[in-house]
């Protein structure tokens, strides 16, 4: 697993949302609920690494210069 990013558990997502290795990888280990910081740029790019790999995410900008991920599923 990429030691980049952290995974959290039990931060509470939003109200209204109750193959080969890649960078974006860790989201194949997060479980429901589990959440990620990553730099704002990287976003799009975790969009579409999580349509391909068939998983649900949540985002929300933290600051200007992050996100937070959510697994939803």
């Amino acid at each position: 697993m990429d030691n980049n990013y952290k995974i959290e558990h039990d931060v509470p997502m939003p109200r209204e949302i109750t193959g080969h290795s890649s960078k974006y990888s860790v989201l194949k280990h997060m479980e429901k609920g589990d959440s990620i910081i990553i730099g704002s740029g990287f976003v799009a790019a975790l969009r579409q690494a999580a349509r391909k790999w068939d998983i649900k995410i949540v985002t929300r900008k933290e600051n200007n210069m992050s996100h937070r991920i959510w697994r939803a599923n």
